[in-house]
């Protein structure tokens, strides 16, 4: 499908890993308009979950774990998990909605990740994205190819107010043992 842009960030050992976690999340903002190259998810998880500290990272890797921010392995949990954005073009700041064709090119995106990373599990980060997914059933939707479902769940946006990885964290990690 030509709708992929932004190539996914897939850890070392999420290929591996008994349980495969896809965290998705809506989109990319950036100011650099220099810097629109497929490999920006890539770069951007590389910078901000193993070399800086990010709000959003962090926040990820503690409702993951359970575990608070100064204990938090980071690196070690984006090593097993794979991570992308829904919509394939940037926007302009965040807080900013998609257009309707930046969701409609998401969702050809969406159908060619899903097939490719084969996840076991698919955490969506927001509720505007969550609106957005292809997918049937409240709960769930099955892989074409693949014996069993992708289980998905969707939780608050780690960067938003409302966001608490205390409050998240048992969520997510009863929804990973299923």
């Amino acid at each position: 499908m030509a709708e992929l842009y932004f190539e996914p960030f897939v850890g070392c050992r999420y290929r591996a890993a008994p349980i495969q976690l896809w965290l998705l999340a809506e989109s990319h903002y950036e100011p650099d308009v220099n810097d629109h190259t497929p490999d920006y998810t890539k770069r951007t998880v590389d910078l901000w979950a193993y070399q800086k500290r990010s709000r959003f990272f962090t926040s990820l890797a503690c409702t993951i774990t359970g575990e608070p921010a100064w204990k938090v392995d980071r690196p070690r949990v984006f090593d097993q998990i794979a991570y992308s954005n829904f919509v394939q073009s940037f926007l302009n700041g965040p807080r900013l909605a998609p257009t309707e064709q930046q969701w409609h090119s998401g969702k050809l995106a969406f159908a060619e990740q899903l097939q490719d990373l084969r996840p076991t599990h698919v955490l969506v980060c927001g509720r505007r994205l969550w609106d957005h997914i292809p997918f049937e059933g409240a709960e769930e939707w099955r892989t074409p190819g693949r014996i069993g479902a992708a289980r998905v769940l969707g939780m608050t946006h780690p960067s938003s107010w409302g966001h608490s990885w205390r409050k998240w964290s048992p969520i997510v990690q009863e929804f990973l043992r299923c």
